[in-house]
């Protein structure tokens, strides 16, 4: 499969150590954008198996307007599937997801989002939203509910919303598939719970 990143990064070190391990993997880098930010970055103090802390260094910049048409020009036909990886760190703002939904949609693209967003309605249109229960219960304005009533509320959302599927992860638990008006639990296979 043939993948190309498109994102953004500071001019800083942390940058330019991405950039030159996306290199060594052969990664074409030609759309990763610059900005005058901070690079995310995340480091984890472990002691044994175990973090016992993490400390994060981020900075928060919405990706301006001029790099629109720079983003979306990269969707052309060469392209079969757009996967939207938001981190709510600024580069997937909602003008910019909601522009590359409709731009995919208009040329019968499909689109994963897997949200970050307490807002459901960002992903509009999206074939595919893939929250983690926290989530979903955040798209609901929630902090619980009994499983029938997170299924049924859900998928009314969804419908609302015209997201194809919505696949919501559970951890251990597995995935649970949501669409037209079912739910269908995966479990994880017992090799991949650790």
């Amino acid at each position: 499969i043939k993948t190309t990143l498109i994102s953004s990064i500071a001019k800083d070190e942390f940058g330019e150590k991405i950039l030159q391990l996306l290199k060594n993997k052969k990664i074409n880098i030609s759309r990763i954008f610059q900005n005058k930010t901070l690079t995310t970055t995340k480091i984890r103090s472990v002691a044994g198996n175990q973090q016992i802390l993490r400390t994060d260094y981020e900075s928060y910049e919405e990706t301006p307007d001029n790099l629109f048409k720079k983003i979306l020009h990269e969707i052309n036909d060469t392209v079969s599937l757009v996967v939207l990886s938001d981190y709510n760190k600024g580069f997937l703002t909602e003008p910019l997801v909601k522009k590359i939904i409709l731009h995919c949609n208009k040329k019968n693209l499909l689109v994963v989002s897997d949200p970050k967003s307490k807002d459901i309605s960002k992903y509009s249109g999206s074939f595919i939203v893939t929250p983690n229960k926290k989530e979903a219960l955040d798209f609901l304005q929630s902090k619980d509910c009994d499983e029938s009533q997170l299924i049924k509320s859900l998928n009314k959302i969804r419908i609302k919303h015209q997201i194809k599927n919505l696949i919501m992860t559970e951890s251990e638990k597995g995935i649970k598939w949501i669409q037209g008006g079912t739910a269908k639990q995966f479990p994880v296979p017992l090799s991949f719970c650790f």
